[in-house]
């Protein structure tokens, strides 16, 4: 297993993956009488299974402890986008995700890679480019926090 030290989440590094969700100065309309900026289609949501539902999910995620642990799970979703946004204030959470070889269907460990959001980011994995990637999503980093999921299911 290879060791990964975490990057800060941003749009560019995390591109090949999917998208980072977060609000800026540009991109929004005016909403609720000038009292709020909607940023529409932040992340699209790809279904390939004519039988999934949307499902929203709720997880806690424990915070780990000490700055390193071992992987030994990436979880892998095919068939539909995965978009995670935190519920309360959340000082950050960790991302891990890595390629999948497409003959196993297995992880390639050597293409790992940690990123640190911030509690003011989501995430939606799964772009079309990644649609057979693995994951192994957040991690709480010092405290129990909630993220909201959107996947279909």
């Amino acid at each position: 297993m290879p060791e990964v030290t975490a990057v800060p989440l941003t749009s560019q590094n995390y591109q090949k993956f999917g998208r980072v969700l977060e609000c800026g100065d540009t991109g929004y309309k005016e909403a609720n009488q000038g009292r709020a900026r909607r940023y529409n289609h932040v992340s699209e949501m790809i279904n390939l299974r004519s039988d999934a539902t949307l499902n929203m999910c709720l997880f806690n995620l424990m915070p780990s402890e000490g700055a390193t642990f071992e992987l030994s799970l990436l979880e892998r979703h095919p068939y539909s986008t995965q978009v995670f946004f935190p519920m309360q204030p959340v000082e950050r959470y960790l991302v891990v995700v890595a390629e999948t070889n497409e003959e196993t269907g297995l992880p390639i460990w050597s293409t790992l890679v940690a990123f640190i959001a911030t509690g003011e980011q989501g995430f939606s994995f799964l772009s079309v480019d990644a649609i057979n990637d693995n994951i192994n999503f957040l991690f709480g980093v010092g405290n129990v926090d909630t993220i909201i999921l959107l996947l279909y299911r």
